[in-house]
């Protein structure tokens, strides 16, 4: 291999490497844009974001709450037997 064809090879290298290197940036970019919004929308929601974890744990404890006493109030016994005279 002579010069020329070494230095066209390490041209190529090197745009090569630098359109990753311009591609990486504008995805971080576009990552950090991403996190700016959601931090506004989480702040927007009252929430911290350090206790976002915690926020979520709760929703998480009230949901199940209320879907257990949802779930007193249906007549299941009702619904089963009028389920098996329909049969």
């Amino acid at each position: 291999m002579n010069f020329e064809e070494k230095l066209n090879q390490l041209k190529k290298g090197i745009d090569t490497a630098l359109n990753h290197k311009n591609r990486a940036e504008a995805l971080l970019m576009h990552v950090q844009e991403q996190e700016k919004e959601l931090l506004r929308q989480i702040a927007e929601l009252g929430v911290e974001p350090e206790k976002l974890e915690e926020e979520i744990g709760r929703l998480e404890e009230e949901l199940k709450r209320q879907i257990t006493e949802m779930e007193k109030e249906i007549p299941w016994d009702l619904i089963e037997k009028l389920e098996a005279k329909a049969k």
